[in-house]
């Protein structure tokens, strides 16, 4: 029953939209309605700016980080890695968006920050190397996450 509880947690955590309400209540716009309508990071700083969009990131690691530390608690590897998937499944399907939300690249980055912090930073510095030679985040986000296998 606890287990189902953290489980449940985890996917809460995950369905928190930052990019949505920042974006709220900072610019008083529906983020759904601009750029590319995607609740993330990235339409964010295209559509807010920097600042927020800062906020944004911090909001959907840090939910990744959250729901793995506290499955961790438990002692249970296994319920830990099914955290760090559950609340990214929270961020692309929330319930406070209409089971609708973002990509789930950030949610996931911290999930895996959190369960093995060498692989999320190895796969952060290919990720910010493809973005600084292509200029395109969805690449790099691709890439980043190819090489977490491999790394």
């Amino acid at each position: 029953m606890k287990y189902a509880l953290v489980l449940l947690l985890a996917y809460f955590l995950g369905a928190i939209p930052w990019a949505f309400l920042i974006a709220k209540r900072t610019k008083g716009i529906d983020i759904r309605q601009v750029g590319s309508g995607n609740v993330g990071f990235t339409n964010a700083l295209r559509t807010i700016g920097k600042g927020p969009a800062f906020f944004v990131l911090v909001g959907d690691i840090g939910k990744g980080i959250a729901a793995v530390l506290i499955a961790k608690n438990f002692g249970s590897p296994t319920l830990a890695v099914l955290a760090g998937l559950i609340v990214v499944a929270g961020h692309n399907f929330s319930i406070f968006l209409g089971f609708r939300g973002g990509k789930g690249a950030a949610a996931g980055f911290g999930a895996l920050l959190a369960l093995v912090p060498g692989v999320a930073l190895f796969a952060v510095l290919v990720w910010g190397i493809i973005v600084a030679i292509t200029k395109y985040v969805s690449l790099a986000t691709i890439i980043g996450a190819l090489t977490v296998p491999i790394a």
